[in-house]
């Protein structure tokens, strides 16, 4: 990979959970100092962590330009805040909630908790404008008459808001001249009419309606950092998974209640007998009716100074499980030339980019889950009977795979005549991603960068496949 050095800003807009060094996962709301950029990946740094690393580049929304004095209001006011993210997520919400209502009381109540998290949304939103901006970038200090509240009045407040606005005004101002002399008036003042400050307020309005707003709906609040600790952040995975508590679920009408996701994973345990030497393999999930392939194409290095491989498939809807899937594993012989006299099995990079012959090909027909009793079964052995595949069956992901293949045959050779299998599946796993050691955490992260936190959780099944034996081949030609 060839990186280029870039200068600019991002905030993650999907999840990406490492599988190792130097990946990074990303959590949904985190912002990121980019440095660097190749095809697929940028490679930076958490803003809130400081520790760095490199992801992909579909996960972030990027902002050109360097960090400046006021990036913490940027981030603040932009749409992609995690904050402004729950309002939006709770509003879509009661509105489904009002319609869906039976308690008109009820619905009385939430309607006027929208009307204010509107109004509060629309307060934030009001500084994300080029005069506000531009103000408060001169960092000219504000006269002493009227240093906390401009405007005076406020076109989306109530008469009465804007009545409790002018006096809270009124009790500052006196509260200010009978402790400050005027050596510090001027300091302390300036600080709170930044704009920070002001969009900090905002926000924190905000956060306090949204909670009026779920507890109107018998729905728990999110948890929020706090001036001095925070918990890390917390990603969701998608914005249709509403957020709900288990202890707050069995209160409601169960037609209110979203279920959690359900996801399955597939880890693949493959072990070569008698290696004789090293060989480049590929493993991928097929299905069908998802052309050229249902999954991310795994590969890896075996022979014999490494017998043994794990692959693992994660994010798999539970959906997807009805329809046959096939494990599709690719062999390869690597090439020995003059650019690569010997293998190091140790230099996986040179290993990856070194020339390759395909050997074979097979294919697995796995078992299919049409219901949950097949994950509750428990673990099953059994023989299969792999086959090979053309072309015509692979529809696309045979093209794919051998793109930048040297000598490849349109129909393969089957390589693994006797394949056994254990298929051992498990249901019903709970996850949250606001884990319990979060909890204990000393990451120290200020309340600006991580205003509000979306709890999410979900079940995970898992499936591993282990396959006993894979028999090596010599390189032959093929007929």
């Amino acid at each position: 990979m060839t990186w280029v050095p870039i200068s600019a800003t991002g905030i993650v807009v999907h999840p990406f959970i490492a599988s190792t060094r130097p990946q990074i996962s990303l959590l949904v709301g985190d912002q990121f100092q980019l440095l660097a950029e190749c095809e697929n990946w940028y490679r930076g740094k958490n803003i809130l962590t400081e520790i760095d690393g490199i992801f992909p580049k579909s996960c972030i929304k990027i902002f050109h330009g360097r960090l400046g004095a006021n990036s913490k209001c940027d981030f603040m006011l932009k749409q992609e805040d995690l904050l402004q993210t729950e309002a939006r997520i709770t509003l879509r919400y009661a509105l489904h909630f009002m319609k869906t209502s039976v308690n008109l009381i009820n619905v009385v109540k939430v309607g006027e908790r929208i009307q204010t998290v509107v109004e509060k949304l629309k307060y934030l939103n009001s500084f994300n404008t080029s005069s506000n901006l531009t103000n408060i970038r001169q960092s000219v200090p504000i006269s002493s008459d009227n240093a906390v509240y401009r405007p005076k009045s406020y076109s989306f407040c109530t008469r009465k808001e804007n009545n409790d606005i002018s006096n809270l005004r009124n009790s500052i101002k006196n509260y200010r001249s009978s402790i400050c002399s005027n050596d510090d008036k001027s300091s302390m003042f300036y600080k709170m009419n930044t704009l920070y400050d002001r969009v900090l307020e905002a926000h924190q309005q905000l956060a306090c309606s949204l909670d009026e707003l779920r507890e109107s709906m018998k729905i728990e609040p999110c948890v929020r950092s706090s001036y001095l600790h925070a918990f890390p952040t917390i990603t969701t995975w998608g914005e249709e998974q509403f957020p709900v508590s288990h202890s707050s679920a069995g209160k409601q009408n169960h037609k209110h209640v979203e279920k959690p996701p359900e996801y399955v994973m597939f880890h693949i345990n493959a072990e070569i007998l008698n290696p004789r030497k090293t060989q480049y393999f590929k493993f991928s999930l097929y299905q069908p009716m998802r052309p050229p392939w249902l999954s991310q194409v795994h590969s890896c290095i075996l022979g014999p100074e490494n017998t043994t491989c794990n692959v693992v498939f994660g994010g798999l809807e539970k959906r997807d499980m009805k329809i046959v899937i096939y494990l599709v594993i690719y062999v390869y012989d690597i090439l020995i030339n003059d650019a690569f006299p010997e293998i190091d099995i140790n230099d996986s990079e040179l290993l990856m980019n070194a020339p390759r012959e395909i050997i074979g090909c097979n294919i697995v027909q796995l078992p299919s889950c049409k219901t949950d009793l097949a994950f509750k079964r428990g673990p099953t052995i059994l023989d299969f009977h792999t086959r090979t595949s053309s072309i015509e069956f692979l529809y696309g992901l045979h093209e794919f795979l051998i793109s930048n293949d040297m000598n490849c045959a349109q129909t393969l050779k089957n390589i693994l005549p006797d394949l056994k299998l254990k298929f051992t599946p498990t249901f019903g796993q709970r996850n949250d991603y606001l884990m319990k050691s979060s909890l204990n955490s000393n990451c120290f992260v200020y309340p600006m960068f991580l205003p509000s936190v979306i709890t999410t959780s979900f079940i995970r099944s898992t499936i591993t496949i282990t396959i006993h034996s894979l028999t090596q081949h010599s390189s032959r030609k093929r007929s």
